[in-house]
């Protein structure tokens, strides 16, 4: 055979070889194309329902991916617990807490597809999540040793399955819901309205807990709370309306707060305290979620006003009241640190037919500290260095009505166990 005939049947076989080759990979990506939703949906609710023994399973209506773009859309997603099976299950084998999570829809941006389709890692530029709604069931409180960045990991690990690393440059959370429900007796224990959440600088690996500059694994995290309200026996019993949290500055501000008081389980709310532009600076968001501490550099609040109790709580003998049951076990397990708060404007206002009338109180407390919350609410005194309290005046009738006892330009300080009267007076009601 002639070196040109070689050559041409040696081009043909190449080309014939070129050409089986192209066909093939045709008709791979004809049937990826047509099929590799069904595959991805098929291999997530597998994975999950592995990687969490059957405890959380995972629906969603539709998906849309683009590898070539590295984007990823879901809507409706819906990732579930069972509940009945944790039933069934003992005490101590539980979980702290069970997620019950729906999402309208997930979008993802500038994912790092060769990656992501081996179910090794997802590094991506962006994740949008709009409209969750997520109940959290506390099943059984936390305690002092309970390590939460520990749990958030056994919970990603769970429902994420093999995924050895998660880099994200930002994710955006718009109008997420949340309402947290105790377990066991199925009682509400908060409900968290209307917040939008960015988290920048989002890492989850093996070694993420020895980067001290992340919390819950971001860089940096706000968050924005149209309102949050916290459960007694079901009842309505603080509320906090527009909370906003800045990472960069580690303040902790909130518009308004309004508390309650109760008397038994059953028995009416009553107002306790409204409170306006209160701001928590120095917040040491690291210390609160690693180590359950709460350390606040210092707290100052605009203004705040009391109510006194009602006259016929005040007349009646002093009952004990049932303890609360702390489901989250929060008020127990964690500590608090606070350094100085300041609040010069607090205004008393007395029940219609009171004998007391109080002027303008300032309040200034130094270094607040106690290894349980619970503590504090208990015996603040006991528990706080230093507590000035200054009134510009108080006045009152004497039972029998005949005397008004007023003093003005008080001051009562715990340190130095001071207390300064600027000037008394005793006058007769009648002529």
């Amino acid at each position: 055979m002639h070196l040109p005939d070689i050559f041409r049947s040696i081009s043909r076989k190449t080309f014939m070889l070129i050409a089986g080759i192209v066909i093939a990979l045709a008709i791979v990506f004809f049937i990826w194309e047509k099929n590799k939703y069904k595959i991805v949906k098929d291999t997530i609710a597998e994975t999950i329902k592995k990687k969490t023994n059957g405890l959380y399973t995972v629906k969603y209506d539709s998906l849309h991916f683009d590898e070539i773009l590295g984007t990823a859309y879901l809507k409706n997603i819906h990732i579930a617990a069972d509940t009945d099976r944790i039933k069934n299950t003992k005490v101590e084998d539980r979980p702290y807490i069970l997620l019950d999570i729906k999402i309208a829809s997930l979008n993802v941006t500038g994912v790092k597809t060769d990656k992501a389709l081996l179910g090794e890692q997802m590094v991506g530029d962006s994740i949008v999540i709009t409209d969750p709604v997520i109940v959290v069931y506390f099943v059984k409180p936390v305690n002092k040793k309970t390590n939460i960045n520990t749990e958030a990991k056994a919970l990603y690990d769970q429902i994420l399955g093999n995924l050895k690393l998660i880099k994200v440059g930002q994710v955006f959370i718009n109008n997420v819901n949340v309402q947290g429900v105790g377990f066991t007796r199925q009682e509400k224990v908060f409900d968290f309205a209307n917040g939008n959440i960015q988290l920048k600088g989002i890492l989850i690996d093996s070694a993420h807990n020895l980067d001290t500059s992340r919390t819950l694994f971001c860089k940096q995290a706000n968050l924005r709370v149209a309102s949050f309200i916290t459960y007694n026996n079901n009842r309505p019993e603080l509320r906090v309306n527009n909370l906003d949290f800045n990472g960069q500055d580690n303040t902790i501000s909130f518009e308004k707060i309004a508390e309650n008081r109760f008397d038994g389980d059953d028995a009416d709310s009553s107002k306790l305290l409204k409170a306006t532009s209160l701001v928590l600076g120095g917040l040491d968001a690291n210390e609160f979620v690693k180590n359950k501490n709460i350390i606040v550099e210092n707290i100052t609040c605009k203004h705040i006003t009391l109510y006194e109790p009602p006259l016929q709580n005040l007349k009646s003998k002093k009952k004990a009241k049932p303890a609360v049951e702390d489901t989250t076990g929060f008020r127990h397990a964690y500590s608090i640190d606070m350094r100085h708060l300041n609040f010069p404007q607090v205004t008393y206002v007395p029940q219609p037919g009171s004998r007391y009338t109080i002027g303008n109180v300032g309040i200034k407390i130094n270094t607040v500290k106690a290894d349980e919350i619970m503590k504090v609410q208990k015996h603040p005194l006991d528990f706080s260095n230093e507590v000035e309290v200054s009134c510009a005046s108080i006045s009152m009738n004497s039972k029998d009505g005949f005397y008004k006892y007023s003093f003005d330009d008080i001051v009562l300080n715990s340190l130095r166990k001071e207390l300064n009267l600027g000037s008394y007076n005793i006058k007769p009601v009648y002529g």
